[in-house]
C-alpha cells in the first residue's frame, strides 16, 4: 500500500439546496487529528544465517546501525520496535539518534549470547571492552520517557532465547501512550507466546490506555494465536493492525467490501517464495486510532531477511484523555468501527437482539444474540438504546420494559465483545412510579465518569417535564434521580425528539431536545450536563412558523466534523420519496450550534424518508460520526445503509447490507 500523506483540506459546500428554511452556508470542516509514525524493524543483530553479508558478521554493528539510522532519518518515525537487536547496537544507535529526541528502552531476551560483538570488536580499539553480549528487543520514542517495564511472554519448552516485550511510557502529540516491542518464537511455544501477549495488552486497553504494540510475532495474520490481537475477522482483541486495511493483500481471505482483513504485505522474504510471509506487525489500541496505513520498504539482505514496516495513524479524537466519545459508540465486539444493534419482534411476546457488525463500507449480516422464547419479551413493551453502561470499553444494549400499572424496568444485555450476554433487569421503577409511555430515553456519559448512563424524559403533562438519569456503574445502574425539571417552561415529552452529545466539548455529554409545535415550527433546546445535573433549556434554534413541519423530522447526533464537539443531524421529509439531511453543527460559542444546513438531498423518487429508521455511529473509522439508516425494501425485506460524513458535510447513503427477499421484516426492527 501506498504511504499516505495525510492532507489539512478546508472544504464548503457549493451546492445550493431546496431547504425548509432557503438557502444556507455550510459549516468548515475541521482539519485532521494529530498523526503518529511507527517503524518495526527485525535486524536479525546476532544471526549470520539470516543474512547475505559477504563479510560475515564482522559489520554486525556499523552495518545494521547505519541502515537503521538511514529508515528513521527518511521516515522520522514517532516509535521504532527493533527485534533481534544486541545492546551494543542499540548502544550506538540511541546515541547516534538522542540529537533527534529519541529515547529508549531495550531489555535482553537472551543474556551472554557469542555472537553479539562487542563495539571494541568490530572496531579494533584498542581500549577496554565496550557493550555486552546480549541480544533482545528495543524500543525508541521521539519524546519522554516516563517509565517503563518488561513483560517476560516464555511458555514451557521455551529455547534459550525468552519471549518477551518491553514498554515505555511516553507521551506523543500531547497525548499519553504505551509502545511496547515484542518478539515471540516462530514454532513449539510461539503460539502459546502470542496468546499471553494478547492476554497482557488487551485488559490495558479495556481501562482506557492508548497502546501500541510493534514486532515480529513469527506467526501469519490469520493463524488461530493472532486471533487475541485482532478485533475483527474473528478475533477477539481490542487491536487494528496498521497494513490491515490493504485491499491488495485481502486476497480470498476478506471480500474488498469489507474495511479490514487480517492480512498485510510481506515483511519476511527468503529465496523460498513459499517461506514469504507477514511476520512483523505494528497494533493500535482500536479505540485510539483513526485513518491508517503502512508500506514495506528497505529490503537489504546484507543486513536481514525482514524487512522495514512502516506505518501512520492518527489520534481519534473522540477519545482523548477525559473525553467520552460524543457518541454512544456503538461498538459490540472492540472493532473500533461502531456496530448496529437491533431488537427483533418474533411475535407471540418474543423477542430477539441481533448485532450487525460494522465493516467500513459494509455490515456483516446480522448475528442472533439472544432469543427471550415466546411469551417472555413483548418487542411492543420495550425501547431499546446503546452504550458502554459498565465502562469496560465493550457496548451494551439497554431496554427499557413495560410492566404495565405505571411502572417499568430496565434490562441491561452486556457486550461480551463477541455479541451479548442475557439480559438481565438492572432497574424497577415500582407500580405506579414510571409510566412507559410517557417516557423518551437516551444514552451519554452525563456525569463525565467514563460510563454510560441513561436519562429518561418524563410528560407529566402537556406543559411539564423532568429528565430522570440512572448512573452506569461497574455492576448496573443506580438511580432514578430527577435532575431537571422543565418548570415554568412549557415542555411537552410527547412533541419531543431526544438526543444526546457532547455538545459543549466538556467531556460531559449534554441532551438536545428537537421539540415541535403547531403551526410547522421546530424548536432546538440544548440541556447542559454539570455532573450532577442539567441546565437549561437554552433555546439554540427556532424555525419559526410554517417553516419546518415537525412530524417530517427524524434525529441524530454525533461529531460529523470530528472537532471533538457533537453536532445534530436532521432528516427531513419533503413527499414524492424525497428526503433531506441538514446539520446543526456545534461550535462552542454563541448558541452552541449553527442553523441548520443542507448537506444532502436525495432528489424527487431517491429517498423515501418514511421507509427509514435512523441510528448513528462512527462505521467508516475515520473519527467523524456516520448515519445508519435501516431502509424498508418491502415484501419483509430489509437493508442497512451508511451515510459518510465527510467532515464538510456527508456523502450519499450507500446500501452496505440487503436481507434478502423475505428474511427481515423492517416493521419488526427496533435499531440501535
Amino acid at each position: 500500500m501506498r504511504f499516505r500523506t495525510i492532507l489539512v483540506m478546508i472544504a464548503a459546500l457549493c451546492a445550493a439546496l431546496l431547504t425548509p428554511m432557503g438557502a444556507a452556508t455550510a459549516a468548515t470542516a475541521a482539519g485532521p487529528p494529530a498523526t503518529l509514525r511507527f517503524l518495526e524493524y527485525n535486524i536479525c543483530g546476532a544471526y549470520y544465517t539470516c543474512t547475505t553479508d559477504p563479510t560475515g558478521m564482522t559489520g554486525e554493528v556499523t552495518r545494521r546501525v547505519a541502515k537503521i539510522e538511514a529508515e528513521v532519518v527518511a521516515a522520522q518515525p514517532d516509535v521504532v520496535f527493533l527485534n533481534e537487536v544486541c545492546s551494543t547496537q542499540f548502544e550506538v544507535l540511541l546515541d547516534k539518534l538522542a540529537a533527534r529526541g529519541y529515547r529508549g528502552e531495550f531489555r535482553a531476551l537472551q543474556d551472554g549470547y557469542f555472537r553479539c560483538r562487542l563495539h571494541n570488536e568490530e572496531t579494533g580499539d584498542s581500549g577496554p571492552a565496550w557493550g555486552t553480549r546480549s541480544e533482545g528487543v528495543a524500543v525508541l520514542v521521539k519524546g519522554p520517557i516516563s517509565g517503563s517495564d518488561f513483560h517476560n511472554l516464555s511458555e514451557p519448552g521455551t529455547p534459550d532465547e525468552q519471549a518477551g516485550m518491553v514498554c515505555a511510557n511516553t507521551t506523543l502529540r500531547s497525548r499519553p501512550l504505551r509502545a511496547c516491542g515484542a518478539h515471540t518464537h516462530p514454532t513449539g511455544a510461539g503460539p502459546g507466546e502470542n496468546r499471553k501477549l494478547a492476554a497482557t495488552v488487551n485488559p490495558w486497553v479495556a481501562a482506557g490506555i492508548p497502546v501500541v504494540v510493534g514486532g515480529d510475532l513469527n506467526f501469519r495474520p490469520n493463524d488461530p494465536s493472532m486471533s487475541g490481537m485482532y478485533s475483527h475477522t474473528g478475533g477477539t482483541g481490542r487491536f487494528v493492525e496498521i497494513d490491515d486495511t490493504d485491499k491488495a493483500r485481502f486476497g480470498s481471505t476478506c471480500p474488498q467490501t469489507a474495511a479490514r482483513c487480517r492480512s498485510g504485505e510481506v515483511t519476511y522474504e527468503t529465496a523460498a517464495p513459499a517461506e514469504r510471509d507477514k511476520l512483523d506487525y505494528v497494533f493500535l489500541s482500536a479505540p485510539h486510532f483513526v485513518d491508517y496505513s503502512a508500506t514495506v520498504v528497505g529490503h537489504d539482505p546484507d543486513v536481514t531477511d525482514h524487512d522495514v514496516l512502516l506505518g501512520e495513524a492518527s489520534w481519534n479524537p473522540n477519545t482523548a484523555p477525559g473525553a467520552y466519545p460524543v457518541t454512544a459508540p456503538r461498538d459490540f465486539n472492540h472493532s473500533g468501527l461502531s456496530d448496529v444493534g437491533i431488537l427483533y419482534d418474533d411475535e407471540a411476546s418474543r423477542s430477539s437482539l441481533w448485532a450487525a457488525f460494522g465493516g467500513g463500507t459494509s455490515f456483516d449480516a446480522p448475528i442472533k444474540a439472544w432469543d427471550s422464547g415466546a411469551g417472555n419479551f413483548n418487542w411492543n413493551r420495550a425501547k431499546p438504546i446503546s452504550g458502554d453502561f459498565d465502562g469496560d470499553g465493550t457496548s451494551d444494549v439497554a431496554m427499557m420494559y413495560n410492566d404495565d400499572d405505571a411502572r417499568s424496568s430496565m434490562w441491561l444485555a452486556y457486550g461480551n465483545g463477541k455479541t451479548f450476554q442475557p439480559p438481565i433487569k438492572a432497574w424497577d421503577s415500582g407500580a405506579g412510579n414510571f409510566d412507559w409511555d410517557r417516557t423518551q430515553i437516551t444514552a451519554g456519559d452525563y456525569n463525565g465518569d467514563g460510563r454510560s448512563d441513561i436519562a429518561l424524559l418524563y410528560g407529566y403533562s402537556t406543559t411539564h417535564s423532568a429528565i430522570f438519569t440512572l448512573d452506569g456503574t461497574a455492576t448496573g445502574l443506580t438511580g432514578t434521580t430527577r435532575t431537571w425539571d422543565s418548570g415554568t417552561t412549557p415542555i411537552d415529552a410527547g412533541r419531543v425528539s431526544l438526543t444526546s452529545g457532547d455538545f459543549t466539548g466538556d467531556g460531559k455529554a449534554d441532551l438536545g431536545l428537537v421539540h415541535g409545535y403547531d403551526g410547522s415550527r421546530v424548536v432546538v433546546y440544548r440541556l447542559t450536563a454539570t455532573g450532577t445535573s442539567f441546565t437549561g433549556p437554552d433555546q439554540v434554534w427556532d424555525s419559526g412558523a410554517g417553516a419546518w413541519n415537525p412530524a417530517r423530522v427524524k434525529v441524530a447526533s454525533g461529531d460529523f466534523t470530528g472537532d471533538g464537539r457533537a453536532d445534530i443531524g436532521l432528516l427531513y421529509n419533503y413527499d414524492d420519496s424525497r428526503t433531506g439531511l441538514f446539520t446543526m453543527t456545534g461550535t462552542g460559542t454563541g448558541t452552541g450550534f449553527t442553523a441548520p444546513q443542507p448537506v444532502w438531498d436525495s432528489g424527487v423518487g431517491g429517498f423515501d424518508w418514511n421507509r427509514v429508521k435512523l441510528t448513528s455511529g462512527d462505521f467508516t473509522g475515520d473519527g467523524r460520526t456516520d448515519l445508519a439508516m435501516f431502509y424498508d425494501e418491502g415484501a419483509s425485506t430489509s437493508s442497512l445503509w451508511i451515510q459518510a460524513s465527510t467532515g464538510a458535510g456527508f456523502a450519499p447513503p450507500a446500501k452496505a447490507w440487503f436481507s434478502g427477499v423475505g428474511n427481515f421484516n423492517w416493521n419488526k426492527v427496533k435499531p440501535t
